[in-house]
């Protein structure tokens, strides 16, 4: 196990914080990864903290974030039970599943956030092309304009293919998916790269988005499911690649 002890247990709050957060980072990859399995106890808060090298109080604040997170009950006497984090766990998890310890890529975890995007786009789409208004299309027509004027700058048009995700949500009239969709936005790191309606090269989501405005503006649900799915699928499989490209070069 890790320890931190290069860091000074003494100091300002902002670094007993510091602290208290890559303690509980530590046992939450743990848990993750079967260290510690349901139903079974953490160590004490005496022995997480020779182990950290921290003090226990410390540990104690660490041990209130991962409960928070649903992967502990704490118990008054009897110390921290682990929990079944498929069953209690929520998309907070979803940025530490996606990644491994040595910082690649969970191929499989991977494949299952692509799998329930791809489902919930086409849906949403789909209710989208059903009861959006003519103000929104006139919104999303500027926006793919503002798209196509920033093309060669990469942080504004991700910013601008974030607006359009939000615009087609809002006018799928589905108060479940946009509370979905703002739960995902401030939860996950990853959730603008995987929601954003992407395609393999950013040159290419231009006429994409054309094609998915077009299909809004002629309220033709089908053709627009038909138009995020073939997004998904070139996203995916090059994705894949890249990503397979990249962890042999890491292990080659």
């Amino acid at each position: 196990m890790k320890t931190i002890s290069s860091k000074k247990i003494q100091g300002d709050s902002d670094s007993l914080k510091t602290l208290s957060k890559d303690v509980s980072e530590q046992l939450i990859k743990q848990i993750i990864n079967g260290v510690y399995l349901a139903g079974s106890k953490l160590p004490t808060e005496r022995e997480m903290a020779k182990k950290f090298q921290v003090t226990r109080s410390i540990v104690r604040e660490a041990l209130k974030r991962v409960e928070t997170l649903r992967l502990i009950k704490i118990r008054q006497g009897s110390g921290a039970e682990v929990q079944d984090f498929t069953a209690t766990g929520g998309l907070e998890l979803v940025d530490l599943f996606l990644t491994k310890d040595d910082g690649s890529v969970d191929m499989a975890f991977l494949k299952d956030v692509l799998e329930f995007h791809e489902f919930t786009t086409i849906h949403t789409v789909k209710l989208a092309a059903q009861r959006i208004n003519n103000k929104e299309i006139q919104e999303l027509k500027a926006l793919v304009i503002e798209h196509a004027n920033y093309a060669h700058d990469i942080t504004r048009r991700a910013q601008i293919t974030l607006k359009i995700s939000e615009l087609v949500v809002k006018a799928s009239r589905n108060t479940y998916v946009r509370l979905l969709f703002n739960t995902l936005n401030r939860t996950t790191s990853a959730f603008a790269q995987i929601f954003e309606i992407p395609l393999p090269k950013d040159i290419n989501i231009h006429p994409y988005l054309e094609k998915i405005v077009e299909s809004l503006e002629y309220r033709d649900p089908e053709m627009a499911a038909l138009i995020i799915k073939r997004g998904f699928t070139e996203n995916k499989d090059f994705m894949m690649k890249i990503l397979e490209k990249t962890r042999k070069i890491k292990t080659g």
